[in-house]
């Protein structure tokens, strides 16, 4: 069955909406045709993707829900044409529905309204429409409903406008998805019968899209949204025959066969597809056909380091810090248990320990966080954390010197850029250890003496990351205590202009504050100390240190 050409319907006076199906599949496949993929005009016959989704959708409405989903998909699944139909059915079966799909550039926004047009044009009873343009389907009485297509960062969504169905096309792309989201989910009510599709293949880790993912699909509390996935190997089209003998499967392939219940077809085509398609690229293939949620945001995004080192990380940072806060108790430092505390602490200072700090400074007023890291620095290990939105300069280098002081006298490198510089000079005042770099003055074309690190200089910022992701990746970092910071360089990827930075919606404080600290490291590396035996009983009396290896050699 064909059809030939995509002409305009004319408007029929005489229409009377069909009652909302009953029967979603079959209504879909008498009055909705779609372009397969022969590139064929043809009736939309829901594959096994679709009809799981609808099954989620249907389940969400019989327990009375607005229904919420964010899918996480494999391409060429079909959920984009689904969703499109599913509104177009919506549209055209009740009266005065309003529909927003919302893509993340000009051309996705143009082919998802052209599925919905294509919809209109070759349903055998179309509603009649009051206009249609590039972007918007307007149906005329006695149904009034509307199906309007735009590009995020171009909506124009009026106040007080609203919106029962909102589609969300490959969230995880929009250039600023979190001012996306906050504008438009104003839009739709929450009442049972509205709907919210976001759906998107992953781009790295931490972003927005991300966020949400994670959300849903770790079933947080509160959280009403359902996590949908449908992996490539689900897929029932997804298989190559295997020519010329038996197929002799690699190790991961094995390991593959084993977790998904693959067979040597299904390898075959996964194997074809990496070789000749993403040119041997497996980071790519995961990225657009993910056996798991894993693999998709593992595999994607243009992270600056390895996600698998820091998965290792993550699965191994399971210690519990102690949280409080500093206080001088004479001459010396004093930890105080706070759970309101600023400072949390995984390994007490051992009398002999020589140690490192990077500090990363803001104003202190609720937005941006600052604070100071300590790392150990012969095994370069994060051993405390100062982190905080409420400290500004002044106060932020008082705790940094509570921190140098009970740290064994660390060396501070601290960013002095902008508000940088007002806590460098609160913190001379008070001690002398800070990090000195040589800076090249333009004007003389000499090198000058400067305390501190100025991260601005885009030299100096790249030359920081190189040395860090070197450190990182050739083993002599083996461990991150602190999970905020190991998030955080998930979510440090390089940006469309070359820049290495955070995320969009994310943060890089903590690992700028490690990075200063192995730039303290670099500048005054550890040193074998002198064996004492007073030291060495003294060391057994510290909290915290009882047990720690790590620090027998300080």
């Amino acid at each position: 069955m064909s059809r030939c050409s995509v002409s305009p319907r004319k408007k029929n006076p005489d229409f009377t909406p069909d009652a909302p199906p009953s029967d979603v599949g079959a209504w879909m496949k008498d009055h909705v045709w779609i372009q397969n993929k022969k590139g064929e005009l043809a009736p939309l016959e829901l594959n096994d993707a679709q009809l799981a989704l609808l099954s989620t959708i249907q389940k969400m409405q019989l327990e009375k829900k607005p229904v919420r989903i964010i899918c996480l998909k494999a391409r060429q699944c079909g959920f984009s044409t689904f969703i499109q139909a599913f509104f177009y059915m919506l549209a055209v079966t009740r009266p005065n529905v309003k529909g927003l799909t919302i893509a993340h550039d000009d051309d996705s926004t143009d082919s998802l309204f052209g599925k919905a047009r294509l919809m209109q044009e070759q349903n055998p009873t179309p509603p009649p429409t009051r206009y249609s343009n590039r972007k918007e389907l307007v149906f005329d009485v006695p149904l009034r409903s509307t199906l309007l297509m735009q590009t995020a960062g171009r909506v124009q969504v009026a106040r007080g406008q609203t919106f029962q169905n909102l589609h969300l096309s490959e969230l995880a792309f929009y250039a600023d998805a979190l001012k996306a989201l906050t504008g438009v989910m104003q839009a739709v009510p929450t009442q049972e019968d509205s709907i919210i599709f976001i759906e998107s293949t992953a781009n790295g880790i931490g972003n927005v899209y991300h966020k949400r993912w994670q959300s849903a699909y770790q079933k947080e509390e509160g959280c009403e949204w359902e996590a949908f996935f449908w992996p490539w190997w689900k897929e029932k089209t997804y298989r190559k025959v295997v020519l010329g003998g038996r197929f002799l499967r690699t190790p991961e392939e094995e390991d593959l066969a084993a977790r998904y219940s693959l067979d040597d077809e299904q390898l075959n085509w996964r194997r074809y597809m990496i070789v000749n398609v993403f040119n041997g690229d497996v980071d790519s293939f995961k990225q657009e056909y993910p056996g798991c949620p894993e693999d998709a945001f593992m595999s994607s995004g243009s992270h600056c380091f390895n996600l698998n080192i820091l998965k290792t990380f993550w699965d191994a940072a399971t210690e519990k810090p102690k949280i409080g806060r500093l206080e001088l108790d004479g001459n010396s430092v004093k930890f105080i248990e706070d759970e309101r505390g600023h400072l949390n602490v995984y390994r007490f200072p051992h009398p002999l320990g020589q140690y490192a700090m990077g500090t990363d400074v803001s104003e202190g007023l609720g937005q941006d966080a600052a604070g100071t890291m300590v790392i150990h620095k012969r095994s370069y290990l994060d051993v405390a954390v100062l982190h905080s939105n409420r400290l500004p300069p002044d106060e932020l280098a008082k705790e940094t010197d509570l921190l140098r002081r009970w740290y064994n006298n660390a060396l501070c490198c601290p960013d002095v850029t902008l508000v940088g510089q007002a806590f460098l000079q609160d913190y001379k005042r008070l001690t002398g250890r800070i990090y000195h770099q040589q800076v090249r003055d333009e004007a003389t074309d000499r090198f000058r003496d400067e305390m501190g690190y100025r991260i601005s200089s885009k030299d100096a910022r790249s030359l920081l990351i190189q040395q860090f992701r070197a450190a990182l990746h050739n083993g002599y970092i083996h461990k991150i205590n602190h999970r905020a910071t190991i998030e955080e360089l998930m979510t440090f990827v390089k940006g469309k202009d070359g820049k290495e930075q955070a995320s969009d919606g994310c943060h890089d404080d903590l690992p700028m504050m490690f990075m200063l600290a192995f730039q303290a490291i670099l500048q005054e590396p550890w040193r074998q100390p002198r064996k004492s035996n007073a030291a060495s009983r003294l060391g057994a009396s510290v909290p915290g240190v009882k047990g720690e290896r790590m620090f027998t050699h300080a």
